[in-house]
């Protein structure tokens, strides 16, 4: 086998050996979260002196009566023409008439109508976030002291089920309203305040989100999220009384809308952790968008039944395959974010099986639900991730930017030096074509006009016409004309009409006396040949 060969083969062994201790440490540390949680949802919440509880009642229920200990799960899943009728009792003497006294009830499922000797002092259905499944909202209500016998008082509770749950009471207190308001208003910030934070917290993420993906298209991932805010944000705030029928298909809706939040969150992670979008892709909003047609029905109860049988498992599917995701993104990317979002994942999976253990009763404890409270905690998580990531990108801009204008200031000082450098040598080399031009003319206008002081010494035209030629050499010269424009005489020029002015001089004396030799040859030959001619003449002579 060739070492190519091989390569191949051993490649995805290598793989595993690096990743298989990340993989180790991750599952680790996500198990102890689990043993973290599952010791916080162990405990029990501070209740009131027990001597202020009310736990012993009779239960008309189907047309039939019988004793019950609170807490009490009824059989029903819907019942609000016959409610169950709790009855029981509760004492009070004149000695207390002081101090007000309320009733408490921690937790209940769907609504309730509280009676106080026959007179009603509470109906939860009045109030849209007192009867939502997945709130623990609890309920406080002050008893006039008319109302108030001393000795045994009469109690009565009818308990409203509407689905999809069945119905539940928790153990009830009533005493002092100084003593029962703290463990109230406790309950309410965990249970109703701390909801509308994070509820308040996702509405802004999803218009930051909003904006974002409007901004860059080309990262799907934003908006997608902020599809899955904002059904959070309708799921807090539209719900509308239970007694309202023309909202009877709103709040349906809305309840059925939970796996449509959950698969626009596992879109975003597939689409932010870079996964190519399936071809199934579309299925996955197929139970969210089933449930909504069905909430659309005349049916609200077969709309509330099918969310627990399909809508509930939909979303711990959806927790599953994103837990998986998000962790398969922490072994390969190893970044802060997608470390605290498989955490977070982590909490909310482990939520929401504590909740379906509590649905189908296998934890014989009260029904109290934690998933949605976690789901907030879990999109704090992502909001903690997006903004350390902006944070970062932040920090590689500044980063660039600095070396940016470093480099721009360098290279602006080494491209000033650089046409420094070359201004200079087209200075040079414009005065070196200067200077040659400059002699060039020097040489061809001086050579020119000295040739003409030559021929015309040579015709022996002595005198003005060569003191005339001689000028118009010097006043023909470039030099001449240079010095000229710059108003300053050529000292060069003048010692060059000097030279040639002496010249001139010379050249006529020197013809001058050539002229007198040839004349007198000329005139002794002359006489020669005529005596020749005449010898008379000679002898007279």
């Amino acid at each position: 086998m060739t070492e190519a060969a091989a390569k191949p083969a051993f490649a995805p062994r290598r793989r595993w050996r690096l990743r298989a201790p990340r993989l180790i440490q991750y599952v680790s540390l996500q198990v102890l979260i689990v043993i973290a949680c599952i010791f916080a949802l162990r405990q029990s919440l501070p209740e009131p002196p027990s001597h202020y509880l009310v736990t012993e009642f009779s239960l008309t229920e189907g047309g039939a009566e019988r004793s019950v200990t609170l807490p009490h799960f009824t059989s029903s899943r819907f019942s609000m023409i016959d409610p169950p009728l709790y009855t029981g009792e509760f004492s009070w003497t004149s000695s207390e008439a002081q101090h007000p006294w309320s009733v408490l009830l921690p937790r209940f499922t769907n609504g309730v109508e509280v009676a106080v000797n026959g007179v009603v002092i509470l109906d939860s259905r009045r109030d849209p976030t007192a009867n939502r499944s997945d709130r623990n909202t609890p309920a406080l209500a002050v008893i006039p002291s008319s109302l108030l016998r001393d000795g045994s008082n009469v109690l009565s509770i009818r308990l409203f089920i509407w689905g999809p749950l069945t119905g539940f009471l928790d153990r009830i207190a009533v005493g002092p309203d100084e003593i029962l308001r703290p463990y109230y208003e406790q309950r309410t910030l965990l249970f109703v305040t701390l909801p509308v934070v994070f509820s308040a917290w996702q509405a802004i993420l999803a218009v930051i989100l909003a904006i974002m993906w409007i901004m860059r298209r080309h990262e799907p991932a934003y908006g997608v999220l902020a599809a899955a805010m904002a059904l959070g944000v309708a799921q807090a705030f539209l719900p509308a009384p239970v007694d309202q029928p023309q909202h009877a298909r709103l709040n349906a809706i809305l309840i059925a809308s939970a796996p449509l939040e959950s698969g626009f969150v596992l879109s975003f992670a597939m689409l932010f952790f870079g996964w190519k979008w399936p071809r199934y892709g579309p299925f996955i909003f197929a139970p969210g968008l089933l449930l909504i047609v069905i909430a659309l029905s005349e049916d609200q109860v077969l709309a509330r039944e099918s969310f627990v049988f399909v809508g509930v498992p939909t979303v711990g599917l959806y927790l599953v395959l994103l837990a998986l995701i998000v962790g398969q993104s922490v072994l390969k990317r190893q970044d802060v974010g997608s470390f605290i979002f498989g955490c977070a994942v982590t909490i909310v999976l482990t939520c929401w099986i504590h909740d379906l253990l509590s649905v189908l009763q296998l934890i014989p404890e009260r029904r109290i639900f934690i998933t949605r409270l976690s789901y907030s905690a879990m999109l704090v998580a992502i909001g903690a991730g997006l903004t350390w990531r902006f944070a970062r990108a932040l920090n590689q801009v500044d980063s660039f930017a600095g070396r940016l204008v470093t480099q721009v200031r360098q290279a602006e000082d080494r491209l000033k030096a650089s046409f420094a450098r070359e201004e200079e040598r087209a200075r040079a080399a414009a005065l070196a074509r200067e200077r040659t031009r400059l002699m060039r003319d020097l040489h061809d206008g001086l050579g020119g006009q000295l040739v003409s002081i030559v021929a015309l010494s040579e015709r022996g035209n002595a005198g003005a016409p060569i003191g005339e030629a001689a000028r118009a050499a010097l006043g023909s010269s470039p030099c001449h004309r240079f010095h000229g424009r710059h108003r300053r005489r050529s000292d060069a020029g003048a010692r060059l009409l000097a030279r040639a002015r002496h010249g001139a001089a010379a050249a006529a004396r020197h013809r001058a006396r050539l002229a007198g030799a040839d004349a007198a040859r000329h005139s002794g030959s002359s006489r020669t040949q005529a005596l020749a001619r005449h010898p008379d003449r000679a002898a007279a002579g």
